[in-house]
């Protein structure tokens, strides 16, 4: 009886402490829209988003895709991000794409996956066109475009939660090793 509980406090544990900050992170908040930043037939371009004070906090996504079947060998791909507000920056932000980073949303970046980066959360924001743009500063992965993906109204993670979690997962596998059957003799 006592392993079923331990069961349950390490999957709570888990829900609480890795999952929904998971699915808060790329699910909380609205999507505004997606924009292409970088495409390898039509280069750079900038996305020019009206926002107003109500669309805070935003959070700001890169997602890269790399060359189908491009050999990634230690080179990561680098791109940094500029956000300025009717001319006036706003943010800069040095994002790094390898195989083993961020949120891979296929199995492998070889096979023309996208992988995601975020960029921090504007947290308070002022009416105006603001622009979004990137540049290559390494290119290991031969990146063939890079979208910028925009949600509005998305709360920040409360890590006492996550550190609750954590903890209460720790404790529950702790119980299951320490509640194990042991052979009867």
């Amino acid at each position: 009886m006592m392993r079923i509980f331990c069961i349950l406090l390490f999957l709570g544990g888990l829900a609480t402490g890795v999952i929904w900050p998971w699915a808060q992170r790329h699910f909380g908040g609205e999507e505004i829209g997606t924009w292409v930043l970088y495409q390898r037939e039509g280069g750079y371009q900038t996305a020019k988003v009206q926002l107003k004070p109500e669309d805070a906090p935003l959070r700001i996504f890169v997602d890269a895709k790399p060359m189908q079947g491009a050999i990634s060998g230690q080179r990561p791909s680098v791109l940094n991000l500029a956000v300025s507000r009717d001319g006036v920056p706003v943010l800069a932000e040095r994002l790094s794409y390898s195989p083993k980073s961020g949120n891979e949303q296929r199995d492998l970046p070889q096979s023309g996956a996208v992988i995601r980066q975020d960029a921090k959360d504007m947290e308070t924001l002022q009416t105006g066109t603001y622009e979004f743009s990137v540049r290559a500063v390494e290119d290991g992965l031969s990146l063939t475009r890079a979208d910028l993906v925009l949600r509005r109204g998305a709360p920040p993670v409360d890590e006492n939660y996550v550190t609750l979690g954590v903890v209460v997962m720790v404790a529950g596998l702790y119980g299951f090793m320490r509640f194990r059957r042991r052979p009867k003799a």
